[in-house]
């Protein structure tokens, strides 16, 4: 099982997180980040952000019953901006 998790909720959100522990009905989410598509000119891209704004930096509780897509592993590219984003660290990319 992958340590981060890219899912869309009922919501609408998707969202990427690290897995802090799972029980039969809900994720433990730490540092949970929603992510949202942006222009950028003539493209788009994508832009992160705190899922929950008042508590940037804790757990929060995502129960599957309101999930609706799951992804089987988020592409490396998120996870390196997700890991910068929650970390400040900048992972280097392989030639």
């Amino acid at each position: 099982m992958s340590t981060y998790k890219l899912l869309r909720v009922s919501t609408g959100e998707e969202i990427i997180f690290t897995v802090k522990d799972e029980t039969p009905t809900a994720y433990i989410a730490s540092k949970p980040i929603a992510l949202a598509v942006v222009p950028q000119g003539e493209q788009y891209g994508l832009q992160l952000f705190p899922y929950s704004p008042a508590n940037p930096e804790g757990d929060q509780v995502i129960f599957k019953d309101k999930i609706v897509s799951e992804s089987v592993e988020p592409p490396e590219g998120l996870i390196r901006a997700y890991i910068q984003r929650t970390t400040g660290i900048e992972i280097a990319q392989a030639f």
